[in-house]
């Protein structure tokens, strides 16, 4: 179901993942850490 578009964060939240690379940059771009 959450294959490629959405993934977990070290949260543990479900974020969405744009593009079929799975970098964390969904959430560390606001806090400037990429």
């Amino acid at each position: 179901m959450y294959d490629r578009d959405y993934g977990w964060n070290d949260n543990g939240d479900l974020v969405r993942i744009s593009g079929p690379r799975q970098t964390r940059e969904y959430g560390y771009s606001a806090t400037g850490r990429l």
